[in-house]
């Protein structure tokens, strides 16, 4: 393992390991993804380790991303846009309970959510046509966004060795340790006190207080709540049968629940 000193900002004193392999940061939409993605960023940045960022809005991940970049980090994931199976490479791989995708999902796209994608805009107007509980069913019903999430989470490989499992729950209780595993797994090594500043320098609260310095006199922040379990609040009724019905087994899988008595 090379542990030479990397060529970086004299800010941070990173050691950078010598690289074999693509890095991947696989997540999906409503998952805490700008705050883990600037982290990422950031880190590679002191290590001089190019990146590039996908989303829903790129289709195929294209064969000069993949030889030009050090790490991919794909924020709402699809199979459709990169087989990993044919990408030699490590990463780590970020969930969150589906009620919680789905309630955030639900006040983002109705409020905040910068309107980049046709069907954003699509339930932006559908959304303020609907009250709460019409509107979290039509979102399971109708949102082709909601609905790949689901799937994906559904078929995902949750034995690999190749990855780190983690989840939106361990990234913001304790992010200073959640990312010194990750980092650790991939074989980057940080020095941990200037991962904890890169951290706090794109925390949820930093996130939410430059939302309000960018957006004066709205009292909607995109940045919500930013708790694990908001979906208690919210999510009642219907939607909640429906949901039950239609992803039940889906939180016993990811150990969310361990029945459909919830």
């Amino acid at each position: 393992m090379n542990t030479r000193p990397a060529r970086s900002s004299p800010a941070f004193a990173f050691f950078r390991t010598k690289r074999h392999h693509t890095y991947l940061y696989v997540s999906y939409h409503k998952c805490a993804t700008l705050f883990t993605a600037r982290v990422v960023r950031a880190v590679c940045a002191a290590q001089g380790l190019r990146t590039a960022t996908f989303d829903s809005r790129h289709r195929k991940v294209g064969r000069l991303a993949l030889r030009s970049n050090d790490f991919l980090l794909l924020t709402d994931y699809s199979s459709s846009m990169l087989d990993l199976n044919t990408v030699d490479g490590r990463g780590f791989h970020v969930i969150r309970d589906p009620r919680d995708i789905l309630v955030s999902m639900y006040f983002s796209h109705r409020d905040s959510h910068r309107v980049n994608h046709a069907e954003i805009r699509r339930n932006r107007r559908k959304l303020a046509k609907l009250d709460l509980l019409g509107g979290l069913t039509y979102l399971m019903e109708e949102s082709r966004f909601f609905q790949r999430i689901m799937r994906e989470l559904a078929a995902w490989d949750y034995d690999t060795e190749r990855f780190y499992e983690t989840s939106f729950e361990r990234l913001t209780t304790d992010p200073e340790k959640e990312f010194e595993a990750i980092f650790t797994f991939l074989g980057i090594l940080v020095e941990q006190s200037d991962l904890n500043t890169i951290i706090q320098q794109n925390s949820f609260e930093t996130l939410k207080a430059d939302w309000r310095a960018r957006n004066p006199g709205t009292d909607i922040n995109h940045y919500r709540s930013g708790v694990a379990g908001d979906w208690k609040n919210h999510l009642a009724g219907e939607p909640k049968t429906v949901f039950r019905q239609r992803y039940g087994d889906l939180l016993i899988k990811l150990g969310y629940e361990k029945s459909m008595n919830w």
